[in-house]
């Protein structure tokens, strides 16, 4: 639960700064292209680069380094697992250095290609969290639906889809909060899950996991009863109360940065 708290809440953080008035349509291309050119790249001085980068334009949307850093702690295990599973051995490395452990070894290559593919997740992570905390919910699903509307032609329902990302992203947070009110009020009967054997555990996590399952049920039931009462998905097209605007600005930042990602994913290639 605490790790479901810290990567849902505190999400968006609001502002009126530079990065912020960045149209969502901008901000999604520019995330995934940066996401890709972490995925692509074999140098580690680019991934240092693009987490500088998001470290720095954070500051200027008022989101400090150790904010987004912490949106990655839930993943901690993770990026932990990727680094044992290209470091550990069982056989023996035929190079490189290396150290013996009982029957496995360490290989000292296979720590630097797990420190590298960790940082690839970290920097992943670091760029998506920055992303959600400078753009609000509704925004990104907006400018989502903005970017597929071009599959409206392949009979696609892009604001059906829409619609159901920008549901589930409003309500983590309220499934979130009711799980800990859940889990606060087990407590205080006496459950607890850290403590006890398997069975003991095993009970405690049904008694949180039952009663907010129901809930969410009865809370969905509710919103699909809403939506229909208000005529939702009877073919009339959807509207915005706030409609994007293109700005100058925007073009600007996508014709100096799609060449360099461009040329990033280039290098990349003729590497490999």
């Amino acid at each position: 639960m605490r790790s479901l708290k810290a990567m849902s809440g505190g999400g968006y953080v609001p502002g009126s700064t530079i990065v912020h008035r960045i149209d969502p349509r901008v901000k999604i291309v520019l995330t995934v292209m940066f996401a890709v050119s972490a995925l692509t790249t074999p140098l580690s001085v680019w991934l240092l680069l693009l987490l500088v980068t998001a470290f720095v334009v954070g500051s200027v949307a008022g989101v400090s380094v150790g904010s987004l850093l912490g949106r990655a702690r839930p993943l901690l295990s993770i990026l932990i697992i990727t680094l044992l599973i290209h470091g550990i051995q069982i056989s023996q490395p035929v190079s490189g250095a290396y150290w013996q452990l009982g029957s496995v070894f360490v290989s000292m290559d296979g720590l630097t290609a797990g420190a590298f593919f960790a940082g690839r997740l970290l920097v992943i992570i670091v760029g998506t969290s920055l992303l959600g905390m400078t753009t609000a919910s509704m925004d990104i699903v907006d400018g989502l639906s903005a970017l597929l509307s071009p599959l409206r032609r392949l009979n696609l329902n892009v604001d059906g889809f829409a619609m159901t990302l920008g549901l589930a992203l409003r309500f983590v947070p309220t499934v979130v909060g009711e799980g800990d009110r859940i889990s606060r009020a087990q407590m205080a009967r006496g459950s607890d899950v850290g403590r006890g054997g398997i069975g003991k555990r095993a009970k405690a996590v049904t008694s949180i996991v039952v009663p907010l399952f129901v809930g969410s049920l009865r809370r969905a039931r509710g919103l699909a009863l809403a939506l229909e009462a208000k005529g939702y998905g009877q073919g009339s097209p959807r509207t915005r109360m706030v409609p994007m605007v293109w700005r100058p600005s925007d073009t600007l930042l996508l014709s100096v940065f799609i060449p360099v990602f461009g040329s990033a994913a280039l290098h990349a290639l003729i590497l490999i």
